[in-house]
């Protein structure tokens, strides 16, 4: 009678022992004994494969798992300042101390002269070019790449633009301030970027004066208007429509060119006094307005925050202003950017 082998040291010496001759195996065993005698074979050939049994022979182990890679992140975009110029644009990178850097002309918009305002929403940038008499304004769209360049520029939304003085993302639309119009043009952005339709965003018998510059915070919106010195707060309706407008009593604007809000103060570029006034927001009116403190300017045209950076651009050759703002609003230390003459219209940080 067969026994299991219990392990590859038994099965080699059972199945190789004289007992069993294999010369015999044939012509001796029934096909009964064959049959187990295959099936104990067969066990043993498995067990000594397998490591079983009550062999010392060490199991196999398997090699460790190669470690897993951490996928690869790219680098977040560095930040950059654009530059709306008469005659250019340029894309400035900002370093760890907030000066700008590395400055080089956006060659994809050397065709259109005159940039007066600019606006980014997303990997999209609108930009204001005044070209000729008539109705000299065009809106330009551009694709931005992830490096900040600019492709695919082209003109975009209306065709009757008689200037183009500011242009405001709010909310999925583009806001477009003409001065000489008391109209201000709300355009839907469509998925691609481009500019759907457009319609009057003043409400009847709102407005009725042109404003060079529009910003929104909250359900508020500030309209600034340059020929009367003064600015004008109006509510937001769901539609994206203003109503309800009325003058938020600023002292001491002279030909306001545009206005910035950063948290609750807002900034005014007071062109004709040289100056930046400083406001702050409570409950959407304005009060607290004061000279901020700016100095070395020369014709004021824009104002942007980044941080406890204040950048204020001047239509003199001044160029740009770099200040410190400090806990108050209030801007201090305040020095020129650029040796180089630079006639800046607009500045917009990404």
């Amino acid at each position: 009678t067969l026994q299991r082998a219990t392990g590859p040291a038994v099965c080699d010496g059972w199945w190789l022992s004289s007992t069993y001759p294999w010369r015999n195996f044939l012509s001796t065993t029934s096909l009964s004994r064959s049959v187990a005698l295959f099936r104990a074979v067969f066990l043993c050939g498995a067990l000594s494969a397998c490591g079983g049994g009550d062999s010392d022979a060490p199991a196999p182990v398997d090699p460790p798992a190669p470690p897993i890679a951490a996928p690869l992140v790219p680098a977040p975009p560095a930040p950059l300042a654009y530059l709306a110029q008469h005659r250019k644009l340029e894309v400035c990178q900002i370093d760890a101390g907030d000066m700008l850097i590395s400055c080089v002309e956006e060659g994809a918009l050397s065709d259109h002269p005159n940039l007066r305002a600019m606006a980014i929403a997303g990997s999209h940038a609108y930009i204001a070019s005044v070209v000729g008499s008539g109705f000299p304004a065009k809106i330009i769209h551009c694709s931005i790449g992830i490096t900040g360049t600019f492709s695919g520029c082209a003109e975009t939304g209306p065709t009757d633009l008689q200037s183009a003085e500011e242009l405001t993302v709010h909310g999925s639309a583009l806001y477009i301030t003409e001065y000489g119009s008391p109209r201000v043009y709300r355009c839907e952005i469509n998925p691609d970027g481009t500019l759907g339709p457009c319609a009057d965003a003043r409400s009847p018998g709102n407005l009725p004066n042109g404003a060079v510059d529009l910003q929104f915070l909250g359900e508020k919106a500030y309209a600034l208007h340059f020929d009367e010195g003064a600015i004008s707060t109006c509510d937001v309706n769901a539609d994206g429509s203003l109503s309800g407008c009325a003058d938020a009593s600023v002292d001491g604007l002279n030909n306001p060119y545009r206005l910035t809000i950063t948290a609750n103060h807002m900034y005014i570029a007071n062109y004709g006094s040289n100056n930046v006034i400083r406001c702050i927001i409570e409950d959407g009116s304005l009060g607290n307005c004061e000279d901020a403190g700016a100095t070395g300017l020369d014709q004021p045209t824009e104002v942007a925050i980044r941080g406890s950076s204040a950048y204020i651009s001047n239509s003199d050759p001044t160029g740009l202003v770099r200040c410190t703002v400090a806990s108050t609003g209030l801007l201090t230390d305040c020095a020129a950017v650029f040796s180089e003459p630079k006639d800046i219209n607009d500045i917009v940080i990404r």
